[in-house]
């Protein structure tokens, strides 16, 4: 009786193997794969928007909602009718403390509350309720808050002093 012998064909599978897992070509591939699947996973974090570059300091910002405390009454309110905020990121290169400034509130016929930051070289998040900038825009009638999102970006500005 003679011997099973693999057809040529058969061979072309065989680095797929359990036995050739560690097979040189593989691991290339293998590695490929991993970092596509770590720079995207990377991208879809960065979600970040540059709101200004000036003088060794980028400022960035994400809109987020404000989310009920637990032991407040805020928990009955709808998710819609919570307030927005803009959650700050402050980037400092430089070597010394730099001071940024914004308002708090955001109106038509003036702004209010001057929130003064010191921010130390390296970066910096601000997601304090204390001191983010609200993002209220109109629910009534001559209510002085912006009608929309550009309306209040082009009326919020924010300062960096050295």
């Amino acid at each position: 009786m003679k011997p099973f012998l693999p057809i040529k064909g058969a061979l072309i599978n065989a680095p797929l193997m359990v036995g050739n897992l560690f097979a040189p070509h593989l691991r290339i591939n293998l590695s490929i794969i991993f970092l596509l699947l770590i720079s995207f996973q990377t991208y879809g974090q960065s979600d970040w928007t540059l709101l200004k570059d000036e003088g060794g300091v980028t400022i960035s910002y994400q809109v987020a909602q404000v989310t009920p405390e637990i032991n407040s009454e805020a928990v009955a309110v709808a998710p819609a009718d919570l307030p927005q905020y803009l959650k700050l990121k402050i980037e400092n290169s430089n070597s010394t403390d730099i001071t940024v400034s914004w308002k708090q509130e955001i109106k038509t016929d003036g702004n209010s509350g001057l929130i003064n930051f010191i921010a130390n070289p390296g970066e910096s998040i601000i997601d304090n309720r204390s001191m983010v900038p609200l993002l209220q825009l109109t629910r009534a009638e001559n209510d002085q808050y912006p009608k929309s999102f550009t309306e209040y970006m082009d009326l919020f500005t924010i300062t960096i002093k050295p």
